[in-house]
């Protein structure tokens, strides 16, 4: 066979392989995804929240002269506190940040004598700070700062704040100006 034919064989075939070998490799990462699925069905949560083990106020280590009781338990997600003028305690459930029905994002209220309701739910999960100021509970939420009127209803003072992956806006606080200043991120 004459040498100019071989060589041009060769980088034929050369060629061919080539592209022969970037197809395929091509074809497989195609079928490898679709061939991974989620080890979970998407948009379906548990039917029950985690078990939590029971709190042991004796194992927390605490200065001399302080004690530590257990104030409340069965919390899903607790993520702040906060105290009105008449002594009721508020108590926040931060809920599962992508609406699990199975813990949503709530408000208690436990009165000076113990008893507890849900004051206020509906928000953006997570809560992540309660505020008491003058009369007003403010709660920090997914995207959104809102006000709690006193009979559960909720108004949105401030929206369209950015909070995705894990950078939600967070802490509130009142200023000396009588301001609200919020972090966020």
């Amino acid at each position: 066979m004459n040498t100019g034919i071989k060589k041009t064989f060769a980088n034929w075939l050369r060629a061919s392989l080539k592209w022969l070998v970037i197809s395929l490799l091509f074809a497989l990462s195609v079928v490898s995804c679709t061939i991974n699925k989620p080890t979970f069905p998407v948009g379906i949560f548990p039917k029950e929240s985690p078990k939590i083990p029971e709190p042991d106020a004796a194992a927390a280590q605490v200065p001399a002269g302080y004690k530590v009781e257990v104030f409340m338990k069965d919390l899903i997600w607790p993520s702040s506190i906060d105290f009105d003028e008449s002594g009721n305690v508020y108590v926040s459930e931060a809920g599962y940040v992508y609406g699990d029905p199975s813990a949503p994002a709530k408000i208690l209220r436990i009165t000076p004598n113990g008893q507890i309701t849900r004051y206020a739910e509906g928000f953006n999960g997570p809560i992540t700070d309660i505020l008491w100021h003058k009369g007003q509970l403010y709660v920090s939420h997914r995207g959104k700062i809102s006000i709690v009127a006193s009979n559960g209803g909720v108004q949105d003072i401030v929206t369209g704040l950015p909070s995705h992956g894990d950078h939600f806006n967070n802490q509130m606080t009142i200023g000396p100006d009588g301001k609200l200043y919020f972090g966020q991120g």
